[in-house]
């Protein structure tokens, strides 16, 4: 299990620019560049290694530009457009292989000013690889999503990562808040997210101390019905509460469980963690699970499992989940 997880989370982890806490910084197969030309936006995307093949989806604001053209050095397998996205194919022989370096390919947008672009790999060579998703890119200005994530963050990219698909928001005026706490209703909401939850699906929760009206009303119902929360007690789920680690991992545990991963674990990791023994009971089982298969690190050689869990702590761990379900 934890091989399986270090080589899924190394397909997407291939594309820092920077070092992380979780991986040194290898080489990205592509790498793009956003350049603003004659009131057009070119995004030039070059090979960080050999290739032949592959197929790339270039996210963008659509309010800003409009996607006009694509130029391929090469056969142009496929083109898909929809709202703020363009989806493209590529392929050539093995003879005329794009080497480092190698321009493989130039979107052309209509529109200028700052933006963000965020560019997605599959198939990379006809590898039947999960998406690999590059860092955003952006124009010269240097913009970035959140105004108080910097890009060398050890958290940039677990931020980056869960705001693609729609997980996190940010708190308003373009901020993150990766210091904040989080509670256990966005946590749970974050969960059901990645899940793709709909609302209207999961209406009542069951606990009295949950607004049907409020937000995370039908994520704290699906979690409750599927097991993945059971409250703080039959009545109450404390919504406003913040999450603590343990309590993270026990969530992510059962969600683990739901999605039927085999959760069952060696306990060879928990007791390196010096702080082993402040782990709850009724969190163990979740923390031998979350420790084992890389989810959760600690740092200092400590787990600090009943500390409250930060937004920037929570993106990662999550990011490192789904990673695990791909």
């Amino acid at each position: 299990m934890r091989k399986l997880y270090a080589l899924l989370l190394a397909l997407v982890l291939v594309f820092s620019f920077t070092a992380t806490a979780l991986a040194a910084e290898p080489t990205a197969p592509l790498t793009g560049s956003l350049v603003e030309q004659d009131g057009a936006m070119v995004l030039t995307l070059k090979a960080e290694e050999d290739t032949v093949s592959g197929t790339i989806t270039v996210f963008y604001d659509g309010e800003k530009l409009t996607f006009k053209e694509v130029k391929v050095d090469g056969t142009l397998t496929s083109l898909t457009e929809g709202d703020g996205f363009v989806t493209l194919g590529y392929a050539v022989s093995t003879t005329e292989a794009f080497s480092r370096g190698d321009t493989v390919a130039e979107l052309i947008f209509e529109g200028s000013g700052e933006t963000l672009m965020d560019i997605r790999v599959e198939n990379f060579n006809e590898n039947n690889n999960p998406n690999q998703y590059l860092p955003v890119v952006t124009n010269p200005q240097g913009m970035t999503r959140f105004k108080d994530v910097s890009r060398n963050a050890w958290y940039y990219d677990a931020v980056e990562y869960s705001a693609q698909r729609g997980w996190v928001n940010g708190v308003g005026n373009d901020l993150f808040m990766p210091e904040g706490n989080l509670n256990r209703a966005m946590f749970v909401t974050i969960l059901g997210r990645m899940e793709g939850v709909q609302a209207g699906d999961f209406p009542v929760s069951g606990f009295a101390d949950v607004d049907e009206d409020a937000y995370y009303a039908p994520y704290v119902s699906w979690a409750a019905e599927t097991g993945i929360t059971t409250g703080m007690n039959e009545t109450e789920f404390d919504p406003n509460g913040l999450v603590t680690r343990e309590q993270a991992a026990t969530f992510m545990y059962r969600y683990a469980g739901y999605k039927g991963l085999d959760t069952d674990s060696a306990d060879k990791t928990l007791k390196t963690f010096s702080d082993h023994t402040a782990v709850s009971t009724w969190a163990t089982d979740a923390m031998i699970w979350a420790t084992d298969c890389g989810l959760f690190i600690g740092t200092g050689g400590k787990l600090a499992p009943r500390a409250t869990m930060t937004r920037a702590q929570a993106v990662t761990v999550l990011q490192r989940m789904d990673l695990l379900l791909s």
